[in-house]
């Protein structure tokens, strides 16, 4: 299994507020039960929760479509960043999901695929 990390910023300035959107993207990821993290950014008071998502993947092209796949759900216009060899991460700034800031996404390529 490989790990991804997702976090998910938004507009709201209760934990509360962002508890509820945060439900809504994994509502649409259909992984209501993951564990999330919240946190208050200190400069802008706005929330934003992360997790990490399991892929059972058998190669890095099969892990790079699952988690395109996943980041589609919620967003579109996403920025690759990284090597899609080693470390990929991308983020998209025009979600789906009314509350949502930005989403982004960070995977470790397995040293066993590179």
């Amino acid at each position: 299994m490989q790990e991804s990390f997702w976090k998910i910023s938004t507009n709201t300035k209760t934990e509360d507020k962002c508890r509820k959107i945060l439900k809504q993207v994994l509502t649409k990821l259909n992984c209501s039960d993951i564990e999330v993290n919240y946190e208050s950014h200190l400069d802008t008071k706005e929330y934003s929760g992360s997790f990490n998502l399991m892929f059972d993947c058998n190669s890095k092209e099969e892990l790079m479509f699952m988690i395109i796949r996943y980041g589609q759900l919620i967003g579109y216009d996403w920025e690759l960043n990284g090597s899609i060899e080693t470390q990929t991460a991308a983020y998209s700034r025009r979600c789906s999901i009314s509350g949502v800031d930005m989403a982004e996404w960070h995977i470790d390529i397995p040293d066993e695929w590179r």
